[in-house]
């Protein structure tokens, strides 16, 4: 084997752990903006209901009063 050969293998090696530090860097931010848009979807979705609660029950208080 030749030192081109063992250079060649070791620079194989840097740029393979290079792409699995990308990649582990990377999870985090995405389970972040995923656990983000769930949240959203989950507070516009309370948004609504609360929202029609609201909206029902003053309809019923003014349906009691007529």
């Amino acid at each position: 084997m030749d030192l081109a050969t063992i250079q060649g293998h070791l620079d194989n090696f840097v740029t393979t752990w290079e792409g699995w530090t990308a990649v582990l860097q990377g999870i985090p931010q995405f389970l972040l903006s995923w656990a983000e848009a769930d949240f959203q979807e989950l507070f516009e979705n309370t948004s609504s209901s609360v929202e029609a609660l609201s909206s029902g029950s003053s309809n019923a208080g003014s349906d009691a009063n007529q």
